[in-house]
């Protein structure tokens, strides 16, 4: 589609969701014209993704014009989702945003993917925004250092987002990181007490961030975090303290291999306090030991993702993680399991009595040979397997359940 008439949602009385996505090139100020120009009063929904994209180097400006267009002039329409990501933006005017009424409805605002040239900072005393989902992650936004480190970018940017929408639970904040050059010491203790409060779900993935080693904090609202793309190398165990509701972590495709090769001791207490915790992912970490106390305090486990990483041995406790439900050990280095292993396993499948326990031991260099253990791991993966599938002499694919 190139153009639009200017009556083309006449009669749309009861229109609730307009999805004009991946138009690439119909011009937008063409698209808003015909929408001005008709009342749609139960607009609920409005997704633009990806309008008059075709011609990216052409921005639009987020102004007065584009906002009022979208929430009507004389009477507004209660649009509380709202998506214009893959769209590039000169001008993005707040001030414009949070006077048009959008501020008033909209809960859900993504704008992903988008390129801005210049924010006008709008500051002012009193907000009182309805928004409680915010995605800006893979965009590409205006920095007014060209060299300034990722920490300070994410937390100008976050703790900006939260001063103007108090009312926020969700953050996502992926990939901003990526067009910074100089990975990061992350985060300031301040930072976090006045930016994160009442944030229940926080994502900074794939953001470059090398090191989490504040130890002070104020987010005991956060119930899920992803940090899962990183190069962190180290977390100091005080950044997951204050998140004693935190029921889903992710760590996946991390270095923490290093912080359990130097740090184990801190490695160990790393989810201590996080009590709650319900999933927790660490695989891709090339991590080659889990220290034996390390999920003492985690019986609430339903989910724990330990998959490719470098494990060579089984030998840390499991026996209290009764509320288990997956097990993931797949793609690591464990070529036998020992008798006290098995004998875990089997008692942890007893214990769990409500519901069935996957564990997940696939892809792994199982050694046979004339061996005790070798021929006795072989046996018990047989006898307790619910499918083995051998596709190659030195693989066996392996589900273990109850």
């Amino acid at each position: 589609m190139i153009d639009i008439d200017n009556i083309a949602f006449y009669g749309l009385d009861n229109l609730e969701e307009l999805d004009f996505s991946m138009n690439i090139r119909l011009h937008m100020s063409n698209f808003l014209k015909s929408i001005d120009l008709t009342h749609l009063m139960r607009l609920n929904q409005f997704r633009l993704t990806g309008m008059y994209s075709y011609y990216f180097t052409d921005s639009i400006d987020a102004n007065d014009d584009l906002f009022r267009s979208i929430v009507g002039h004389e009477k507004k329409r209660n649009v509380t989702y709202l998506d214009i990501s893959y769209v590039s933006f000169g001008d993005c005017d707040t001030k414009s945003f949070m006077q048009s009424g959008l501020c008033d409805s909209v809960n859900e605002l993504y704008l992903t993917h988008v390129k801005i040239t210049n924010i006008i900072q709008f500051n002012a005393t009193d907000h009182k925004c309805s928004l409680k989902v915010f995605d800006i992650s893979d965009s590409k936004l205006p920095f007014e250092l060209p060299h300034c480190s990722t920490d300070k970018v994410l937390l100008s940017y976050s703790c900006g987002i939260k001063h103007y929408y108090f009312n926020l639970q969700e953050l996502y904040i992926n990939g901003l990181g990526k067009y910074m050059m100089t990975p990061t010491l992350i985060f300031g203790e301040r930072y976090f007490k006045l930016c994160f409060n009442r944030i229940g779900k926080f994502s900074l993935e794939n953001n470059l961030i090398k090191l989490l080693n504040y130890t002070e904090g104020n987010q005991e609202m956060i119930e899920w975090i992803s940090l899962s793309g990183n190069i962190l190398e180290s977390i100091s165990p005080q950044f997951l303290s204050p998140s004693m509701n935190l029921q889903y972590l992710d760590l996946s495709g991390n270095h923490l291999h290093k912080m359990q090769e130097y740090y184990e001791d801190q490695f160990e207490i790393l989810t201590k306090n996080n009590t709650k915790l319900k999933v927790l992912k660490l695989n891709k970490n090339d991590i080659a030991r889990i220290p034996f106390n390390m999920y003492l305090t985690n019986a609430e486990l339903e989910v724990l993702d330990l998959s490719q990483n470098n494990i060579s041995s089984l030998n840390f406790n499991i026996g209290l993680l009764t509320h288990l439900k997956l097990l993931d050990l797949s793609h690591n280095a464990i070529p036998s399991i020992d008798a006290h292993t098995r004998k875990t396993m089997e008692q942890l499948a007893a214990d769990t009595n409500s519901h069935k326990l996957l564990i997940d031991m696939s892809n792994m260099p199982y050694i046979c040979s004339c061996d005790d253990d070798h021929i006795e791991t072989i046996q018990w993966i047989k006898k307790k397997s619910r499918h083995v599938y051998c596709k190659s002499p030195r693989r066996l694919y392996v589900y273990i359940s109850r």
